[in-house]
């Protein structure tokens, strides 16, 4: 069974994700506290691990693990933000990159807002891509949309996803399920229900 450590691991989507599939979650970690009780609860074979993963010292506290995995803030990409090139938070993507230079996990995934991929014309995109493969990695990524695989929700998520050059493999994303024209809020049986919210 593959192992996982999962940065910005908030309250534990993805973790809970790769648990789902067979994985076994090794460590959460996360800057906010309250996240990380949340984490604890929901994980509790997991390492949970304070750390401020801007500054390089939390290098010292990261141990191997088969798959890193992380959603880094999005703020500074997101189209309803400022889109602040200058954002500090665009760069924490830097310490997953940092993570693979040390450790070598076989694989990596890491997933952000759509707005990454057109971040200054597209340019903060390719150099993020670049980076993952000048860490061994061959990358590949994709636009996802939830409601396209079976998930009640529209939501547009960009995956970037690496295995480590040794193995000699590409990751390759599942076929979507539902056609795009097919995706609508479906009609409640409940009468009482008015309305259904998709972020």
């Amino acid at each position: 069974m593959f192992s996982v450590s999962d940065f910005f691991c908030g309250c534990g989507g993805l973790s809970q994700g790769f648990k789902e599939a067979g994985f076994s979650i090794k460590a959460g970690i996360d800057f906010n506290k309250s996240f990380l009780e949340t984490y604890r609860y929901n994980f509790p074979e997991a390492e949970v691990l304070n750390l401020d993963l801007g500054d390089s010292k939390f290098l010292n506290e990261i141990s191997y693990s088969d798959v890193i995995v992380g959603g880094p803030p999005c703020q500074g990409f997101s189209l309803t933000g400022p889109r602040n090139i200058d954002d500090p938070r665009n760069e924490l993507y830097l310490s997953i990159f940092k993570t693979l230079k040390k450790v070598k996990p076989k694989a990596f995934l890491v997933e952000n807002v759509r707005g990454l991929m057109t971040m200054w014309g597209g340019q903060v995109f390719k150099a993020i891509i670049k980076k993952f493969e000048s860490a061994g990695y061959n990358v590949n990524f994709q636009l996802m949309n939830s409601a396209e695989y079976g998930v009640p929700q529209i939501r547009h998520r960009v995956f970037i996803v690496g295995i480590i050059k040794e193995l000699k493999k590409i990751y390759k994303f599942s076929k979507k399920e539902f056609k795009k024209d097919s995706v609508r809020p479906p009609q409640p049986e409940n009468k009482s229900i008015n309305f259904i919210f998709f972020i």
